[in-house]
């Protein structure tokens, strides 16, 4: 046994190499733990990190305010200082803004909002007593062109309610007013009409789509349509005669999601070119109809995915982004946000956003067959909504039907009557035959060049009647 540890034997040998091999082997898995929990420390840092510059960037957001429809001047800081001052009390002025800038390229025909950041959010928040927002109390009132007036009071509204104070020596408002069609030379007939579905897959709705669309909507928009590719067949399939359409394909996922919005072909419409959003989709278009103007946006946020504080900020560059547009703004989709919960953060934050941007939703009863109000119509203050009609569920998909009528005058429609033939239509054996059978073959009856031509006319009016006869043919034109 004393020579079991001798150096230099076998079992000491391998007991020596055991020995290293079991050091070696406590170091790799201690260094392989290490290197991993170093990864997930850096992971988690760098989340930190995000978060902190998302509240940081959000915080000085929180500093800033937009003023909208002041008209361009040379004099923009000390008048918008002056609003300012006015609605603080004195308590806040130009000491107190840093930055003020015009949002957007120069246009001559567009009043560019502007950007104001004050050196402190307290300046923002509790100098201008909680979130006071100023909004356009405008009425609609006929002026002698007819249109709605824009140099009307305007309010500070302190949240939802609030004292008025009157800013007419301050502010002039720049105009949005939609022609109402009242007035003598209006070519008006009707009002403007759209529907919100989100229909659950086009290609089992096409014949419904195509009857809703029928019925005398003048703009529809579906979400979560499934389409899967640009110019889907059942896209088109479900669109009537004399109507266009834009649509929105998810890209990771054609097979889900999606957006179409219809129109009728006499609009003038174009496509706003959007970036492309993590937490929701959008498709947006122009569209100008009898002189009115408005940009349209069809939206879908997956009710699968949690609401996040990026959604909210996603929601607020699109519209920063439509804003800096100047046009009135008519959002319309499913958020799946429950905005019947009042109380519910994301619904305070949701409604936060509409109110900054002085949007109005329309919608306050239930959309969904379980309950909840997810599909919205938001507006601008100033879109002159006649009424929103939440039809009952279960029809298209578990989803309502939702109907939006206003008072945007359409291009009146002037029937035409006329007499047509269908020269397509006409046998040409038949009338080679007439032709062979009649005066027309044989010779001239007299040397009188007037009256063959008359006999001529005659006897080939005779023939194409037979052949060929008029039909009366009615129809609209804009």
């Amino acid at each position: 046994m004393s020579g079991l540890d001798v150096p230099g034997s076998k079992l000491c040998d391998e007991i020596s190499n055991f020995r290293n091999e079991m050091t070696r082997s406590f170091a790799s898995v201690v260094s392989s733990e290490v290197v991993k929990s170093v990864q997930i420390i850096n992971d988690d840092v760098k989340k930190v990190q995000k978060t902190l510059t998302n509240v940081m960037e959000s915080k000085e957001r929180e500093a800033n305010i937009v003023v909208f429809r002041l008209s361009e001047g040379t004099d923009d800081r000390n008048r918008v200082c002056k609003i300012i001052s006015h609605l603080t009390g004195g308590v806040c002025g130009e000491t107190n803004i840093i930055k003020l800038v015009r949002l957007g390229k120069k246009n001559d025909t567009v009043v560019r909002p502007i950007l104001v950041k004050f050196d402190d959010v307290k300046t923002d928040g509790e100098k201008l007593n909680g979130g006071f927002f100023i909004q356009s109390a405008r009425r609609r009132r006929k002026m002698e062109n007819s249109t709605f007036s824009c140099k009307e009071r305007v309010k500070l509204m302190n949240g939802r309610q609030g004292p008025g104070y009157e800013l007419c020596s301050l502010i002039k408002c720049g105009s949005h007013g939609f022609h109402s069609g009242d007035d003598d030379n209006s070519n008006s007939n009707e009002n403007f009409n759209l529907g919100l579905l989100n229909v659950r897959s086009i290609a089992r709705n096409v014949d419904g789509i195509y009857g809703l669309i029928c019925d005398g909507l003048d703009v529809l928009v579906l979400t979560e349509t499934w389409h899967g590719l640009p110019g889907n067949n059942s896209v088109s399939a479900a669109m009537p005669p004399g109507y266009c359409y834009v649509d929105f394909v998810r890209q990771h996922d054609p097979g889900h999601g999606g957006l179409v919005i219809y129109f009728r072909k006499e609009f003038g419409c174009r496509k706003i070119n959007l970036p492309s959003f993590v937490t929701f989709e959008v498709v947006a278009i122009k569209l100008v109809i009898n002189k009115n103007q408005f940009i349209l946006l069809g939206v879908y946020r997956p009710g699968s995915a949690q609401i996040t504080v990026l959604f909210f900020d996603e929601l607020v560059s699109v519209l920063e982004h439509i804003t800096m547009l100047n046009a009135n703004i008519l959002l319309m989709g499913d958020f799946n946000v429950h905005i019947e919960r009042k109380d519910d953060p994301n619904t305070i934050r949701l409604f936060e956003i509409f109110e900054v941007f002085q949007l109005v939703n329309h919608v306050n009863e239930s959309t969904h067959l379980r309950g909840g109000t997810l599909d919205l119509v938001v507006s601008s203050v100033d879109f002159p909504i006649i009424s929103t009609t939440v039809l009952p569920h279960g029809v298209f998909s578990d989803h309502s039907f939702i109907t939006v009528e206003t008072i945007i005058a359409k291009p009146c429609r002037i029937p035409t009557k006329r007499f047509v033939r269908s020269w397509k239509n006409i046998d040409e054996d038949r009338f080679v035959e007439a032709v062979l059978n009649s005066p027309l073959s044989g010779s001239c009856l007299s040397n009188d060049v007037d009256d063959e031509l008359k006999i001529f006319n005659e006897e080939l009016k005779s023939i194409i009647d037979r052949l060929v006869p008029k039909r009366l043919y009615c129809h609209t034109h804009f």
